[in-house]
């Protein structure tokens, strides 16, 4: 029997969820391990631009329950199916918060992807929410680019 609808959408929002996840916690991760001026400033971004990802994980978690799908019971179970790699080596300020920027470039891809293949049609809740994760992945990579590339940062 193909897949609904429901089950499909559900399906990708699902992947996003577990992407926003593991994303918040290496952003957070790399805050605590980051000092001076670069780690304030990270730790600003964190509490200013990621807090609108952290409202869009209820968005997505209670989207997803609408469509008939049960959430994973744990965290593993949830980020286990993230395409955001969960890898934290220790490594320079500038090459993880990079690291950062890829990952918010990806889950921009992947959000492209879903609104051109997820059959959403008129689901104007998905498709909103989908344009609100959009508008605060690129938000938070604008930020954590400003980090690494003004002059006189140290970071370039």
């Amino acid at each position: 029997m193909a897949p609904t609808v429901e089950e499909i959408t559900s399906g990708g929002l699902l992947r996003l969820l577990a992407d926003n996840f593991v994303l918040l916690y290496k952003a957070r991760h790399l805050s605590w391990r980051v000092n001076g001026d670069v780690g304030t400033g990270l730790r600003a971004i964190i509490r200013q631009d990621h807090r609108d990802l952290d409202d869009a994980a209820d968005d997505l978690a209670l989207r997803i329950i609408s469509l008939g799908r049960d959430l994973p019971p744990s965290y593993p179970d949830l980020v286990g199916s993230s395409s955001i790699k969960q890898e934290l080596a220790q490594r320079k300020a500038a090459d993880m918060i990079g690291q950062l920027i890829d990952d918010h470039d990806q889950i921009l891809r992947d959000i492209d992807t879903l609104e051109v293949t997820m059959p959403i049609g008129d689901d104007e809740k998905t498709i909103g929410l989908l344009e609100q994760l959009k508008h605060c992945h690129d938000r938070c990579r604008v930020s954590l680019q400003g980090l690494i590339r003004p002059k006189g940062s140290g970071l370039q």
